[in-house]
């Protein structure tokens, strides 16, 4: 089928035909089925939020698409990427490149339940990918109220 846009905390999202945003009194807003959906099909997409790789696949997968990748990080050394493209692409990266090493140390000796298996440094990354996103709105906030101020 055919996709439409639907609205979402601020965020576009798209479905085919075979799926409906409701508001339910009670349950809240979701998505349901208006005919069958096949295995295999597309029902939903929607850009997240905040994502990051876990770090059990930072060897093996891209850190900026999350494809297969080979071509680790000069930098810190622990990331890879599919190409030169995706590395210089990568702002989140530039931004945390010369700390990871030292965080993922730091998490590591903080001992097992913080560093649980490398989701610890997961939840600090997915922290401060939120955190910069937050910054950036306010900041481009503040920049057009200045802008529409000015005689």
């Amino acid at each position: 089928g055919h996709s439409n846009a639907l609205s979402g905390g601020g965020q576009c999202m798209s479905a085919n035909s075979s799926v409906a945003l409701l508001t339910h009194p009670m349950q809240g807003r979701g998505l349901v089925a208006t005919k069958r959906i096949r295995d295999g099909d597309v029902a939903f997409l929607a850009q997240p939020l905040a994502a990051v790789l876990s770090p059990g696949l930072w060897a093996t997968h891209c850190s900026a698409c999350f494809r297969e990748a080979s071509e680790t990080c000069s930098g810190c050394g622990l990331v890879t990427f599919c190409s030169p493209g995706c590395a210089s692409s990568c702002f989140r990266h530039t931004a945390e490149c010369k700390g990871l090493p030292v965080l993922a140390q730091q998490l590591q000796a903080a001992g097992t339940d913080v560093w649980c298996g490398g989701e610890g440094l997961t939840d600090a990354l997915l922290a401060a990918v939120l955190l910069r996103a937050k910054h950036l709105a306010a900041n481009s906030a503040a920049r057009d109220a200045t802008a529409l101020s000015l005689p």
